[in-house]
């Protein structure tokens, strides 16, 4: 079991992580995987269609 003291570090520890990450979300801004994803599903959209249609 952890005590008190010890939750509170991880705890800490987590919420310090989960910071940095949103912020080298907020810098990175357009470039970050997101952005990323979505250009690359675009760029799959036609061909998709296409594959649809030929059934």
């Amino acid at each position: 079991m952890l005590t008190p003291a010890q939750k509170a570090v991880r705890t800490q520890a987590k919420n310090r992580k989960n910071e940095e990450h949103a912020n080298r979300l907020l810098i990175e801004g357009t470039t970050g995987t997101r952005a990323a994803s979505a250009k690359a599903r675009e760029s799959q959209g036609p061909v998709r269609q296409d594959l649809q249609r030929g059934k």
